[in-house]
């Protein structure tokens, strides 16, 4: 469950907000009612997860963040998981045949770096930040309609 809300958070986060077609403000207040429902010793876990991952020096890969994640994850109630999967999308969206070719190329090479688990997390968002500053702004424009989140 965590992991696609994970990867989405960063995808949103490294590429401000490059890829998503959604109203952002509005996926901030639905993640943060369900961030205020995590009870405070999983929160902890969370935190302290997130705070290994994005240490300057970890070697924590993506892999096992995300698992660490999950872990924490199935420790919740039904309840909070239920919201958490109806939230969290199930993968990346496809990328539509009808994009031009280098939207579709960035977007090709985005989804690698994202799909690539043996990396760490700063790796992740330098990778990703690197192709965004690397990239037409109109190519961007491009992505930004690709709806990541199933309910926009």
């Amino acid at each position: 469950m965590f992991k696609i809300l994970i990867v989405c958070s960063v995808l949103f986060t490294a590429t401000a907000q490059v890829i998503g077609g959604c109203n952002v403000t509005d996926l901030v207040t639905e993640g943060k009612a369900i961030y205020n429902e995590i009870p405070p010793t999983q929160l902890a876990q969370v935190k302290s997860i997130i705070s290994e991952a994005y240490a300057s020096n970890t070697t924590m890969t993506k892999g096992q963040f995300l698992t660490q994640l999950e872990n924490v994850a199935n420790t919740l109630s039904a309840n909070l998981q239920t919201q958490i999967r109806n939230f969290v999308p199930t993968s990346l969206p496809q990328i539509p045949s009808t994009l031009s070719s280098a939207a579709q190329t960035t977007g090709n090479q985005i989804e690698s770096i994202l799909s690539n688990m043996t990396i760490t997390m700063p790796q992740n968002d330098a990778q990703i930040r690197q192709i965004i500053q690397n990239t037409n702004p109109s190519v961007l424009a491009e992505l930004k309609t690709i709806k990541v989140f199933p309910n926009c």
